[in-house]
């Protein structure tokens, strides 16, 4: 099984998912909202069925950028057929995508053995069938400094919510302040001292965020290099950024919560990439 996920692999128990041929069976599945497509590949993959990836994923066209199985569908296929998923089990604490959506993002955690691992999934959809796939995996830490854990926090989003005012506020922080190291009028991301960090080693606050960050552009250093992308729905927000402050390449996967106009809580999931050379696609980590 290739290092790349067995490095970084999970912890969870994988309950209550059903085979495709034994449930719905009056429904096409290709009906399937994307947000339950992207859900049955997964726990499929994981139970060692290829059925989904055959059924969902487009058979030609289609761009993996997991670095460490080959491009394809049939390179998915192939990983699943030979043990990349072996013993490894999946529950799904977010799945963020409506009946019309071009992406979906999961918030998951996997678990082999005794090793637990976060992830973000996200799949791009086009005519129905799955085109683009990237991922990002964290060995699970212990709760933070304010005792809160990678996965813990509010886990529906709220559809009402401005999906575009969401995404210009979060989007807008990532390449304002963690991009581009600029600082001034950085409170007005957030409603006074309300931050929820959910983030490895973090701690509450938003005063304590900005305050971090103001340090940083005094000493000239941008948290990141680059920001790839942005995706959300309703309060709901990722954002896909790279950075190389400590000289290595570095896969950012941040969700934000939006709350009445501003950040309110955050979630993330930290991966080294790994060196070009050792990909097995070409396609790329974002």
């Amino acid at each position: 099984m290739p290092n790349y996920f067995r490095k970084f692999m999970p912890l969870a128990l994988f309950a209550g998912i059903c085979l495709l041929s034994a449930c719905d069976s009056n429904v096409d599945p290709q009906d399937y909202a994307p947000t339950r497509k992207a859900s049955e590949v997964l726990t499929g993959m994981v139970a060692g069925n290829t059925e989904s990836i055959e059924l969902f994923v487009a058979e030609n066209g289609f761009i993996q950028h997991n670095p460490e199985i080959a491009g394809g569908r049939q390179g998915w296929i192939d990983a699943v057929n030979n043990g990349y998923y072996a013993n490894t089990s999946i529950e799904i604490f977010r799945n963020v995508g409506d009946e019309e959506s071009e992406y979906v993002f999961l918030h998951c955690l996997y678990t082999r053995d005794t090793t637990a691992t976060v992830a973000f999934e996200v799949f791009r959809f086009q005519d129905g069938k799955i085109v683009e796939h990237w991922d990002n995996f964290q060995e699970l830490a212990p709760a933070n400094n304010s005792g809160r854990t990678m996965l813990g926090g509010v886990s529906e989003f709220d559809q009402r919510a401005d999906t575009q005012a969401s995404k210009t506020l979060a989007g807008g922080f990532v390449q304002y302040a963690l991009v581009g190291g600029d600082t001034v009028g950085l409170e007005n991301y957030f409603n006074g001292d309300i931050y929820l960090e959910h983030a490895a080693g973090g701690t509450d606050g938003a005063l304590r965020l900005v305050a971090n960050l103001k340090t940083l552009a005094d000493f000239g250093i941008r948290a990141y290099g680059q920001r790839h992308a942005v995706y959300g729905l309703g309060d709901f927000v990722l954002t896909l950024s790279e950075s190389g402050v400590t000289g290595t390449p570095t896969a950012h996967y941040d969700m934000y919560r939006v709350e009445d106009g501003y950040i309110a809580e955050h979630w993330s999931v930290v991966q080294t990439i790994p060196p070009d050379s050792t990909h097995l696609n070409g396609n790329g980590k974002f």
